[in-house]
């Protein structure tokens, strides 16, 4: 029959198997160190990945693995490691305090915008509305984004916009006559309203349980512009319904071929365009928000 350890030999038994442990991690660690010494970084990920695994790494080592995962995907790349996840890896690391790790994630990310700047340059030359959005929204996720880039962006694109807005007018008019008569009948109160009475209108249709969709009304001649906070996007997204109903009310109010420009709070970029649709009458809305 087996006797329990006295006391000192377990607490010698439970040092023996953290040494153990440690030092299984620290063996993981100088493999990996030899694989990357060597070039081999598919290796030296693998051994990284399973030093990381053990719950008793030391702070000093932690840091060391994240670092040397950082550089490993970095060396490794797309698509093994997406540029996503090899900017996530390193901006761990890096707020970690690992020198190495916040050299590459600088450089990884000045890659990115370098990129993404050119994508949407093209998407703008292009006069694709979608396709700049979606490439500006990877492009202020990165580290070192200028929003100075982005506001010149957004001019660029709502100059898009209004141009595709001119050369569709002129084939509109004569189509859109039933679509205004309809809206006139359904909003015939918004008519007589002055700009402030119809922007408080407008705010007021656009509240969803006491919380307001957007931060700004502006009214013009035929046109309602409307801004949307970063933390009402999400709710505006299941809620265009109202931004078609102030659109209706635009047309009735003007008379016209009223248009509903709605950007984002942040940068001020298209979110929505909303515009009266001849073949069905009513208000139709453009998705541009990167949600």
């Amino acid at each position: 029959m087996s006797r329990p350890l006295p006391g000192a030999g377990r607490a010698l038994l439970v040092l023996l198997a953290g040494g153990l442990l440690t030092g299984c991690a620290g063996a993981s660690l100088r493999a990996a160190r030899s694989a990357i010494a060597a070039g081999d970084y598919p290796t030296a990920h693998q051994e990284l990945v399973a030093a990381r695994n053990d719950p008793r790494l030391s702070d000093r080592q932690r840091r060391e693995v994240a670092d040397d995962l950082c550089l490993t995907e970095y060396k490794v790349g797309a698509p093994a490691y997406p540029t996503a996840e090899q900017l996530s890896i390193c901006r761990e690391a890096a707020n970690a305090g690992a020198g190495q790790s916040a050299t590459l994630l600088a450089t990884i990310a000045a890659s990115q915008r370098t990129a993404e700047t050119n994508n949407i340059n093209q998407a703008i030359a292009h006069a694709d509305l979608a396709g700049a959005e979606a490439a500006i929204a990877r492009y202020r996720a990165l580290p070192g984004a200028d929003p100075r880039a982005v506001t010149q962006w957004s001019k660029q694109l709502w100059e898009i916009v209004g141009r595709d807005d001119a050369h569709a007018a002129k084939s509109r008019h004569r189509a859109l006559q039933p679509a205004i008569s309809l809206a006139a009948r359904e909003f015939p109160q918004v008519h007589a309203m002055n700009d402030l009475a119809f922007a408080r209108w407008v705010e007021r249709n656009m509240r969803v349980d006491g919380t307001s969709l957007v931060s700004s009304v502006k009214v013009a001649e035929h046109t309602l512009t409307l801004r949307i906070p970063d933390d009402q996007l999400a709710a505006a997204a299941t809620n265009l319904y109202r931004f078609a109903k102030v659109n209706d009310a635009m047309v009735a109010r003007c008379g016209c071929d009223g248009r509903t420009n709605v950007a984002s709070q942040d940068g001020e970029l298209p979110a929505y365009l909303v515009r009266l649709d001849p073949a069905t009458r009513r208000s139709e809305i453009l998705v541009l928000a990167q949600h």
